[in-house]
């Protein structure tokens, strides 16, 4: 991960470095916008929101950037040569207006974008624009199920299967743009954690940062508060053994992946996690505890693949299974290449 993340990242600049050195100004590599103060969430620990966090203190909670404005930062981000920008609040950065056009915007002026955002809007218009231009997008989920994440967000139950379906629609979509979730914990949700890591995981999602609750301005009653469950956290983050990235074509084909180990476990547990790792780069990603015994199963380990597993691997790269074939067509291909290779092997029950 040294590529990713890097205590050096300043001297992947050295125009920027050269510039400073020569006493000239030089564009920041990043910016970070706010577009809109408006959120249709209400969370209890939203920094800008809660009375026990001076960050938003100053807020106008309506505040917009105007769309004229917009299309003005646009222009000079562009100009000055800005390599990134992330969307974020204050608010909600999808309902701001405009914001699929100023995605495109940005991306044709050679800028990568990331954003944070609860997720409930990733469709339609600005999901197309995240797809085809994004780099990363990271959705703000801590609910566990509809009950617990309509207690957190003050929204009705109904929101959190919404927004799983949005996570899963946007995966759907083969997109180079890496979708990401992002688990704000507290003492009720820290035992969650892992389950909720397990729910996500066949959304699509390929990473999952975990950030504590801030309870108030001051650092020790912060750190003595996640004190009390910081253990339950870990324990959670190592239960997340391995996982992998994938880099595809708009045709959905796979071009690169990257497999992340923790080391720090058994040797029988390595061996399950780079099988099962290696096994899904090859195009088959998601888990399902309905499928045993498999490698897909994350209640099972196995060191080989196993019979089902082999079946669905041979099904996968038959001849008839092209990469972008759509889901309803690639469903009836699967169940006629199987019928074959069930007779074939004497399966065919």
């Amino acid at each position: 991960m040294r590529g990713v993340y890097t205590a050096t990242k300043m001297w992947h600049f050295p125009d920027r470095l050269a510039a400073l050195a020569a006493g000239e100004p030089a564009a920041p590599v990043h910016v970070r916008i706010k577009p809109t103060n408006v959120c249709n969430h209400s969370c209890y620990f939203c920094a800008y929101r809660t009375d026990a966090v001076s960050l938003g203190q100053d807020m106008v909670v309506r505040d917009r950037i105007p769309r004229e404005k917009m299309a003005e930062i646009v222009e000079d981000l562009v100009a000055m040569g800005v390599e990134a920008v992330t969307f974020s609040g204050g608010g909600e950065p999808l309902l701001y207006p405009g914001l699929a056009e100023t995605i495109t915007t940005l991306s044709e002026g050679g800028i990568r974008i990331g954003c944070l955002t609860n997720g409930s809007q990733l469709r339609g218009k600005v999901a197309d624009a995240f797809a085809r231009h994004g780099t990363w997008i990271r959705v703000s989920i801590d609910g566990w199920d509809p009950e617990s994440y309509s207690t957190y967000r003050s929204v009705g139950p109904e929101e959190f299967n919404k927004v799983i379906r949005n996570l899963s629609n946007f995966s759907d979509r083969n997109s180079e743009c890496a979708l990401g979730a992002s688990i704000i914990v507290d003492e009720r949700n820290a035992s969650h954690v892992a389950d909720l890591s397990r729910l996500l995981k066949p959304c699509g999602v390929s990473h999952i940062k975990v950030s504590g609750c801030v309870i108030g301005n001051d650092a020790e009653k912060n750190d003595a508060y996640h004190a009390r469950f910081s253990e339950t956290v870990r324990r959670a983050a190592f239960r997340a053994r391995c996982y992998f990235l994938t880099y595809t074509l708009q045709t959905g084909a796979y071009i690169k992946s990257l497999i992340v180990i923790n080391r720090a476990q058994k040797s029988a547990d390595l061996e399950h996690c780079l099988l099962e790792e290696m096994t899904q780069v090859l195009g088959l990603p998601n888990d399902n505890q309905l499928v045993s015994p498999s490698i897909f199963n994350d209640n099972e380990r196995h060191m080989e693949l196993t019979r089902i597993d082999r079946f669905l691997l041979r099904t996968l790269y038959d001849d008839r299974m092209l990469a972008g074939t759509p889901r309803k067509l690639a469903l009836i291909l699967a169940r006629g290449i199987m019928l074959d290779l069930g007779e074939e092997s004497g399966w065919a029950e």
